[in-house]
């Protein structure tokens, strides 16, 4: 019997930061532009055409998906796979992700420029002459900005989820709140040779006719001398 996804407030913040963070990776990452005898060109690259931000669309892909298995669509996971290993997992694809991204975001793409300079000085070194004009820059694009937002916020939603337990992640089955159950009161049994007499009268109790020692009705006291 199907039940009820239990999206939580972590699992949203992984969905919408890792969904942002695909779009982000098909706008351009790099633009480029090249001037070369007097004519110049640009042009642009998103992140699937450098391997580090690849890798990064990659896992956040597998996040995704985990979160919809496990939250969205409600399955059960294996049972030998503990809560705690689960967050680990998680916590750690997502902070891979966020450091290759940021690892672009530092190191560049400018070998292009290196590769002309070099070029440029090997030409002149041969003795050839003249001007080539020949200029190249690199410049980070708009969609690198905008990925490096998105997996910070998708390492802050699997943080979040560090404190959240949907009944799917926490043992691979769902688990009723424990109540405690009322025990049952244990019950005396006379002994042998025990039991009880009501209305008998007690000894020693003043006041109460008949009892021993106390004159009853219509009795007199004993004679005392």
């Amino acid at each position: 019997m199907p039940t009820s996804p239990s999206l939580t407030l972590g699992g949203k913040v992984v969905l919408g930061a890792g969904a942002l963070f695909l779009i982000s990776s098909l706008l351009p990452w790099y633009s480029v532009s090249i001037k070369l005898l007097g004519n110049s060109e640009s042009d642009s690259a998103n992140a699937w055409h450098f391997s580090l931000p690849k890798i990064a669309a990659l896992l956040v892909i597998v996040l995704i998906a985990e979160v919809i298995v496990t939250q969205v669509a409600n399955l059960k996971l294996p049972a030998a796979v503990t809560p705690s290993l689960w967050n680990l997992g998680r916590l750690g694809l997502s902070g891979l992700a966020a450091l290759l991204v940021l690892i672009e975001l530092i190191k560049g793409q400018d070998s292009g420029l290196n590769d002309a300079k070099d070029a440029a000085s090997l030409l002149s070194g041969l003795g050839g002459t003249g001007d080539l004009g020949l200029d190249i820059s690199i410049g980070r694009g708009i969609g690198m900005f905008l990925g490096v937002i998105c997996v910070l916020a998708l390492v802050a939603g699997n943080f979040l989820r560090l404190k959240e337990t949907p009944a799917s992640v926490t043992d691979g089955r769902s688990q009723a709140p424990w109540t405690p159950q009322p025990q049952p009161q244990p019950q005396t049994q006379p002994q042998p040779g025990q039991f009880s007499q009501p209305d008998q009268p007690q000894y020693g109790t003043p006041n109460q006719p008949g009892q021993y020692g106390q004159p009853g009705e219509g009795q007199q006291p004993p004679y005392q001398s």
